[in-house]
């Protein structure tokens, strides 16, 4: 077993951790598993989502998730993402905008068509009186109405 970790960076010391096999890739350190994980985490996120944004909310979403990461944000978002450094700070210079100097995209954020959800309690209640007025005349005794 010695012989196969000769030359791979495992020698007594040298604080290497095996992530896939040799051959493939090594990782120096915990922070660099971490930013692994991290990056393949934005990279799931950004293919899924990618399909259904436009440019400028591609922009905003990769600005949001490189200010949440923090110091290295923007370089981890960059490298998942594929997103262009200067598109990222754009973002973050919009997202730090105040919402009045912001131009509305969408005046209407309703995704239902009209007619969609619930029926209105006036269109429910409409008949109400009429209904009870022929169950009455029926003999049916109603209670608590």
């Amino acid at each position: 077993m010695k012989r196969f970790l000769d030359g791979w960076g495992f020698e007594r010391g040298m604080g290497y951790h095996l992530v896939q096999p040799p051959s493939i890739v090594l990782v120096r350190s915990l922070s660099q598993i971490m930013e692994m994980s991290i990056i393949e985490s934005l990279r799931i996120k950004f293919e899924a989502l990618v399909p259904y944004m436009n440019e400028k909310l591609r922009r905003l979403w990769a600005a949001s998730e490189a200010v949440a990461l923090g110091e290295d944000g923007i370089e981890l978002v960059v490298f998942a993402t594929g997103i262009g450094a200067k598109t990222v700070k754009e973002g973050i210079k919009e997202l730090q905008e105040p919402l009045s100097s912001v131009a509305i995209v969408a005046p209407s954020t309703r995704l239902r068509k009209p007619g969609g959800g619930r029926k209105s309690y006036d269109t429910i209640f409409d008949n109400f009186d009429q209904v009870r007025q022929f169950l009455t005349e029926q003999g049916f005794q109603l209670q608590g109405v």
